[in-house]
């Protein structure tokens, strides 16, 4: 996202990034969890939202590669 945010801007960057968004959620994670931070990642309109969606998702994967 950063990436994305230097190079377009943070309109634009945003909206770059919200078709690749729904590729982080993890298949092994609850269905209705996975609806809801899809919806998270695909609404966010700022880097703060973006962020703190993505950091849901790691959080998650790192939670399930620990157990």
């Amino acid at each position: 996202t950063d990436e994305s945010l230097t190079l377009y801007g943070t309109r634009i960057g945003i909206r770059m990034m919200r078709k690749h968004y729904a590729s982080f959620v993890d298949a092994e994670m609850p269905e209705a969890e996975q609806v809801e931070l899809r919806s998270d990642l695909c609404r966010a309109d700022t880097p703060e939202a973006a962020h703190a969606a993505l950091d849901r998702c790691a959080d998650h994967t790192c939670a399930e590669w620990a157990a």
